[in-house]
């Protein structure tokens, strides 16, 4: 085999090595979203009174009309129900405008109060 062979197989292995880097690490973080995701989710399916499938189609959606990654999207569907402080703020009011249907600026929990919009969902006892 030729030098120049030679370099041409090392060049190609080591740009599969970086593909491969490349999706291990997409992998894991589809793995670490994954959570969230299926969370919120639920979330979503509680609201809307939907199923998995609605869910998920609103969830994308929602992230491709305003331009916000699923994750961070999901992450603010989250936080918003569990009255955490917004990781990112732009994802929190597409999230709470147009996936919750609240008000931007009212939080689904204040001082340890569930939001009314979220008692609207509750299955009255008989």
């Amino acid at each position: 085999m030729s030098l120049a062979m030679e370099e041409d197989s090392t060049r190609s292995a080591e740009g599969e090595v970086d593909r491969l880097r490349l999706e291990v690490a997409q992998l894991r973080d589809a793995l670490l979203s994954r959570p969230v995701i299926e969370q919120a989710k639920g979330i979503v399916m509680s609201v809307h009174r939907c199923d998995a499938e609605r869910a998920w189609v609103q969830l994308t959606g929602c992230s491709q009309q305003h331009n916000v990654k699923v994750r961070g999207l999901a992450l603010a569907v989250v936080e918003a129900v569990s009255g955490e402080a917004p990781t990112d703020q732009r994802a929190s009011t597409v999230a709470l405008r147009h996936l919750l249907g609240w008000p931007a600026f009212n939080r689904p929990v204040l001082d340890g109060q569930l939001h009314p919009a979220m008692r609207l969902h509750s299955v009255p006892r008989a």
